[in-house]
């Protein structure tokens, strides 16, 4: 009866860890799900789009488990916490992005929406869940950690990644594209959070089981140290990041309210004089390129909106591209120089459509690639906008009741078309 007594309490205890196991399980279960459907209420939101919130309400809700459930009472590590899980869901959509970036062929579109590939949402999900299991682990886990330890977080966080994959296949199946999420939220969040239960009792079984392992190693706190000290880190550069990208923002919609300010008044404006073709246009060859037919068409013009966008006046616009090859055969590309003139009502309206020109939009646009350089003793803009992106350079400037613009989809810059416009047009910059 004596020798029972030992085994009899060794099944009580693990009677009572088992039934402490499967409440802390349901309860941060449960907390993953509220964070989810919290989460989830928020998207529904108008212009809603955080980036910290998803991180931050989780955080919130399995910190406050190890607060009411199993009593922590330091405000470090909670804090601690919840800055590691709204680093995680940053740190899980940053991977996401480089990952979707350096597979061939991206994402395809099909009947159900975005196809995004797989891989994609195991490692988005691998990293979110790293960085959840370690922060909490370190902070409420047993006090010995040992390197054996930390690998097993290591393998937990590819459930995570597994739930990633479950989560973006079920949403996948939904056609309303702002929903397609919405399981992914529910299954990763509740998932993550129950594996965390496991995670820690499992190790907090081992550390019971076996009273004298080998204590925190230095090395080991070396790493919990730098682990912390990368959030830190990661959040400052994304704050930082985040409120560059908010100020440059307002900036460019400080210089869209500006442009729609100054705007012309578009009522009784008069007529656009008849010009034909031949005399808006150098219709000959020029600098080894020869003309092609030039194009002419013609707008109406359409009132502004306040504070959405400006009036378009009516305007005839006037166009011809200058090639390398005379009668190619039809479909032949060729890098180009195309010189458009376009006629407004008044100078006033030139001069504004020289300043904002078409392809720039400062609501977006950043003023860096507007330059106003000198050329043949004449001020011009430069336009750089399209040149590192698709190879386009613009050159624009008014003339009168005239804006033209010289396009070049060539490398090499044959001044010569803009000395023979600015000759015909000269700049009243």
């Amino acid at each position: 009866m004596v020798d029972a007594l030992p085994s009899q309490r060794f099944g009580i205890v693990r009677g009572v860890t088992g039934f402490q196991t499967r409440k802390s399980a349901l309860l941060l279960a449960l907390a993953g799900l509220a964070s989810a459907l919290c989460t989830i209420a928020t998207q529904a939101l108008p212009n809603w789009a955080s980036g910290y919130y998803e991180g931050f309400v989780f955080g919130i809700w399995i910190a406050a488990y190890f607060v009411v459930h199993e009593g922590v009472r330091s405000v470090g590590k909670v804090v601690a916490f919840v800055a590691a899980s709204t680093a995680a869901f940053l740190a899980s959509v940053l991977a996401a992005f480089k990952v979707f970036d350096h597979l061939p062929g991206h994402a395809s579109t099909g009947s159900s929406g975005v196809n995004i590939p797989l891989l994609v949402f195991f490692i988005s999900g691998t990293v979110g869940a790293f960085i959840i299991l370690g922060a909490a682990f370190l902070l409420f886990g047993p006090r010995n950690v040992t390197w054996r330890s930390l690998s097993r977080i290591v393998l937990w966080s590819g459930i995570g990644g597994f739930l990633g994959i479950v989560g973006w296949t079920l949403g996948s199946l939904l056609k309303r594209p702002n929903a397609q999420f919405f399981p992914l939220f529910i299954i990763w969040q509740t998932g993550v959070a129950l594996s965390l239960a496991l995670l820690l009792s499992s190790e907090r079984a081992i550390f019971t089981d076996a009273p004298r392992a080998i204590p925190i190693s230095r090395s080991a706190r070396l790493v919990a140290i730098l682990f912390f000290a990368v959030i830190i880190i990661f959040l400052g550069w994304q704050v930082s990041r985040t409120t560059q990208a908010q100020r440059a923002q307002g900036r460019r919609m400080g210089a869209f309210q500006k442009s729609l300010a100054e705007a012309p008044a578009d009522k009784n404006l008069p007529p656009l004089p008849p010009t034909a073709p031949e005399q808006a246009l150098v219709l000959e060859d020029v600098g080894g390129l020869f003309a092609e037919k030039p194009f002419v068409s013609n707008s109406d013009g359409r009132p502004g909106s306040a504070g959405k966008f400006a009036a378009i006046p009516p305007a005839r616009s006037y166009s011809v591209s200058y090639v390398p090859l005379k009668d190619a055969p039809f479909g032949t590309y060729q890098p180009r120089i195309t010189a458009g003139v376009e006629q407004y009502p008044n100078a006033d309206w030139a001069h504004y459509k020289a300043k904002y020109t078409a392809t720039f939009n400062p609501a977006v646009g950043d003023p860096k690639y507007l330059v106003t350089v000198t050329k043949f003793q004449s001020r011009i803009v430069m336009d750089t906008s399209m040149r590192d992106s698709i190879g386009h350079l613009f050159f624009v400037w008014p003339s009168g009741n005239v804006v033209v613009t010289i396009r070049y989809e060539t490398k090499d810059i044959k001044e010569e078309f803009l000395r023979r416009y600015l000759e015909k047009y000269p700049s009243s910059l």
